[in-house]
């Protein structure tokens, strides 16, 4: 068995794609991530972890950013190949625009949400003509690295915290045989609207827990996001391996309850293996670019990273896949300070559930960019984002995109500076409203911080205004429920009516609109009320002068 995992390696073909990627270039090979064929709706969270990457070492990657153990915010932490990082042949070169006594890869390229909304490979929109969509195409900087066209980008210095040795062809210094894992921090803020989750994990092999299929989702060929999935899993680990981890974990967790942080797990990758296959995938195909794609349990949890493939894998080609095992990694002691700082037993038993970030601790919250429909990378087209104290929007340029439906909400105050502005169509509503900090469980479970105002489930939201704020017209948008007479009336924070835009009788069910000059408001923040039969429903809308 171990003389075929040393020779497999003489063979293998790295996933990074070329410097001169090109949109499409993976055409038909694995479906996109929400076709309708594979039940998108599954992947709808973990999707929002998964990224494009190229930290200037020859190609682009995929990367994943990882949840951690602890309060408040996730830290900005991906997990990667290790050769997505290193230039040369399997990845034993340098580091490109490296600082090694901070640690810090300069000006790395992040690609958020780089998906075709139905599968259609010529179906992704393009940020330099929001109405256009992208086919075969892209703007690339000085050193051909794409920078242009994408609606999610993010150039950020990323900080190296762990990377594993180079051993492909060599046993090398703790008989890995090649994990090929990198984690890494990003180091300037994502932005809010960019909607991503932190992904899960696992950090076992107990093949109870691993029941198939497992996905990975991936940029190949530096193309949209795809998904490829499998059913079978190769040899995970030696007989020796999995004794010695049964007995330094209970070791371990008896050391705990004396308060000492150790890990003599990480004497067990001496006898073990580093990596784990794929013999085959039954959707999809692995190509470059796919490097450092997450593999996930049915559940989403991470437990391995891609790294390479037997031959170079095309469409209907059939070969051994080859994952860097997420369990050696986490059993190092620097790693596992990383993403268990606390060092909770039960997570190391059992794992840890993705995560969304559902309320921002930053005071204030600042707001920039371009915010598009949400539609375009997935079903749920609303977007929310919630401040714990206060929100300022539009310091630079905010601009809401036609079509955009994007909820702020902060418990203190939203202001609205001169760079924010919002197309016609656009839905931008504005709350001073309590922020909900809510774990949503990827297993259907939640689970909520101790210190955590959990919101009441609402009714059902038939009510809008756009664009929101508003400086000359708004217009309503309204549903009604049952035929009746419907009221929509507009008043202050007080509840005192200031105008009634309608009170009519509506003989059919269905959605209506209605404008309303705000020309005799002045600036301030108003409420707007629908009242039909017995449904009532009010929420807030921002007047700017």
């Amino acid at each position: 068995m171990k003389k075929i995992y040393i020779l497999v390696p003489f063979f293998l073909y790295l996933g990074t794609h070329q410097l001169f990627a090109q949109f499409g270039d993976d055409a038909n090979c694995s479906p996109g991530i929400n076709s309708p064929d594979h039940n998108p709706s599954k992947y709808s969270d973990w999707k929002r972890a998964v990224l494009r990457f190229d930290a200037g070492a020859g190609g682009s990657c995929t990367a994943t950013l990882i949840n951690q153990t602890g309060s408040g915010r996730p830290r900005q932490l991906m997990i990667t190949a290790r050769h997505c990082i290193r230039m040369g042949d399997r990845g034993a070169g340098p580091i490109v625009n490296y600082d090694p006594i901070n640690r810090i890869i300069q000006r790395a390229q992040l690609i958020f949400n780089f998906e075709s909304p139905n599968g259609d490979n010529n179906a992704v929109p393009n940020n330099d003509t929001p109405t256009a969509f992208i086919s075969n195409r892209g703007n690339r900087d000085a050193d051909f690295r794409v920078i242009n066209g994408f609606r999610y980008p993010l150039i950020s210095d990323v900080r190296l915290l762990y990377e594993t040795p180079v051993s492909f062809l060599n046993v090398g210094e703790d008989n890995a045989l090649g994990r090929d894992i990198a984690i890494l921090e990003i180091l300037t803020p994502i932005p809010p609207h960019y909607n991503v989750n932190y992904i899960g994990w696992f950090p076992g092999l107990d093949m109870a827990v691993l029941s198939p299929p497992f996905s990975m989702l991936h940029h190949p060929g530096g193309d949209t996001k795809k998904l490829s999935r499998s059913a079978l899993i190769g040899v995970i680990s030696t007989p020796e391996a999995r004794v010695c981890r049964r007995i330094t974990r209970v070791a371990d967790f008896f050391l705990s309850l004396f308060r000492v942080r150790w890990v003599s797990e990480t004497i067990c990758n001496k006898i073990d293996i580093g990596q784990f296959n794929l013999p085959v995938f039954s959707v999809g195909a692995a190509r470059g670019g796919s490097s450092g794609s997450p593999l996930l349990t049915t559940n989403g949890k991470l437990i391995g990273v891609y790294s390479a493939n037997l031959f170079n894998q095309e469409c209907n080609i059939a070969g051994p896949n080859f994952f860097g095992k997420f369990q050696n990694v986490y059993s190092e002691f620097k790693v596992r300070r990383e993403l268990n700082p606390n060092f909770n037993e039960l997570v190391n038993f059992r794992g840890l559930e993705g995560e969304d970030i559902n309320c921002y601790t930053d005071n204030p919250l600042v707001l920039n960019g371009n915010y598009f429909p949400a539609r375009d990378y997935q079903p749920q087209n609303r977007i929310a984002i919630s401040a714990e104290q206060r929100i300022v929007a539009g310091t630079t340029n905010l601009r809401v995109f036609n079509g955009a439906d994007f909820v702020i909400s902060a418990s203190q105050a939203i202001t609205f500076e001169p760079g924010f502005t919002a197309d016609a169509g656009a839905i931008f509503e504005a709350r001073i409203a309590p922020c909900g900090i809510t774990r949503q469980a990827h297993d259907g479970h939640q689970s909520t911080p101790p210190h955590a105002q959990v919101v009441p489930e609402t009714k059902p939201d038939r009510l809008n205004a756009y664009p929101n704020p508003a400086s000359g017209e708004v217009t309503f948008r309204y549903s009604i429920p049952e035929t009746g007479t419907a009221t929509l009336t507009v008043s202050d924070l007080t509840g005192r009516v200031l105008a009634t835009v309608l009170n009519e009788k509506h003989e059919w069910v269905g959605e209506y609109e209605r404008a309303f000059s705000t020309a005799k408001l002045p600036a301030g923040v108003y409420l707007y009320t629908l009242r039909v039969g017995s449904f009532q429903q009010t929420k807030r809308f921002v007047v700017l002068r």
